[in-house]
């Protein structure tokens, strides 16, 4: 009796037994009209009596381990527990605080340069989602965009951020930054609002902006989420409008997608050259990819330079744009065209110098970090 007893599952395992043949049933492709479409299933699971006494309880406990199931990646399982509760307690206020900065006023964005390392001119400056709350913190995108999108906000968040990235670039064009370019970065649930391309085509023409002075910075998930979508996103870069691959060497992106999707420019992540200068292996992947890059006819912009000897060996790699705290801090608007005026000079500098302190005091004094 009790061997038999050991092998019938207790409900718990009966229950996350059949979560795993949910998601173990939608791994394989479905096929319709001829097509595979792949789909992710994610499934968050809680138990009675052991995670809460009633069903309303019991729905929130599973909600908050299908958040963490979704947080880890496609077709994951998550098991609730008090820690996910409070994770959920958490994200909760944070939305509700969001809410309120919405309407307050309280998001900025500030502007990051991306400068070239054949001349050192700057044309493209990305747009960075700030939030300043009432206690005086500056909180960075990372730390509430998945909130967000979560709650449904990203919609009228992004709608923001286009309007005023917009105006920024206006302004800079109008005041003798005539080849400006702002990079925004867009997630998935903007592709998926009918209006997103809509809404773009009329603030362009709105500020008297010709396409190319806005570029789209999406990840590759982006792209997979219809053929409508990518037809949309094959549209506005008829129209000039830049598309770049954002994060380029992290999650499953793969050099397939570069030669079929309607791009410009692949950002590269950091952590693609973090060792190139001191790993023959790591060189050799970072060079090899800017490589493919290059002979697709795509711009390059390498992320996350924060040492001297990156962007040192980066300017052997041939014609690309570098990104980060050692050539140019992020910035409030204003302080942009000034900025590229003299970041050939300051880039100079930089890889002139054998201990680059000089230049790099020159640049943190050419450049004025986010204070509202």
């Amino acid at each position: 009796m009790r061997r038999v007893a050991a092998m019938i599952a207790s409900p718990a395992e009966a229950t996350e037994a059949l979560a795993e043949r949910i998601v173990n049933g939608f791994r394989a492709p479905l096929n319709l009209r001829g097509r595979d479409i792949l789909v992710s299933v994610s499934v968050g699971v809680a138990h009675f009596p052991a995670h809460a006494g009633d069903a309303a309880d019991l729905v929130r406990a599973a909600d908050a381990a299908l958040f963490r199931a979704k947080a880890l990646g496609r077709n994951r399982i998550a098991i609730f527990s008090q820690a996910l509760l409070e994770d959920s307690e958490a994200r909760f206020a944070v939305e509700q605080s969001l809410h309120r900065a919405v309407d307050a006023g309280e998001l900025a964005l500030v502007y990051q340069p991306e400068i070239s390392l054949v001349d050192g001119t700057t044309e493209v400056v990305e747009a960075l989602l700030r939030w300043q709350r009432a206690d005086g913190r500056v909180v960075p995108a990372s730390e509430f965009i998945a909130v967000a999108e979560q709650s449904g906000l990203i919609i009228g968040i992004g709608e923001w951020v286009l309007e005023t990235a917009a105006a920024a670039v206006a302004d800079w064009r109008a005041h003798g930054f005539e080849k400006a370019r702002v990079a925004i970065n867009v997630s998935v649930h903007q592709l998926l609002d009918n209006r997103f391309v809509e809404r773009l085509t009329e603030v362009l023409k709105r500020f008297h902006l010709p396409g190319d002075a806005i570029e789209l910075e999406l990840t590759e998930t982006a792209f997979q989420t219809s053929s409508s979508t990518v037809r949309a996103l094959s549209q506005l870069r008829e129209g000039g409008v830049g598309l770049a691959l954002d994060d380029f060497g992290t999650g499953y992106s793969s050099l397939t997608s570069l030669s079929r999707l309607p791009l410009r420019r692949v950002k590269i992540d950091r952590s693609l050259i973090v060792d190139a200068p001191v790993s023959q292996r790591a060189e050799s992947l970072a060079r090899s990819i800017i490589n493919v890059c290059h002979n697709l006819g795509l711009g390059v912009t390498v992320e996350g330079i924060e040492r001297h000897e990156q962007l040192i060996w980066l300017s052997g790699c041939g014609p690309l744009c570098v990104q980060g705290v050692l050539v140019a801090k992020p910035m409030v608007a204003a302080y942009v065209p000034g900025f590229a005026r003299r970041s050939a000079q300051l880039l100079k500098d930089l890889l002139q110098s054998d201990t680059s302190q000089s230049a790099r005091l020159r640049v943190r004094d050419a450049v004025v970090p986010f204070r509202k």
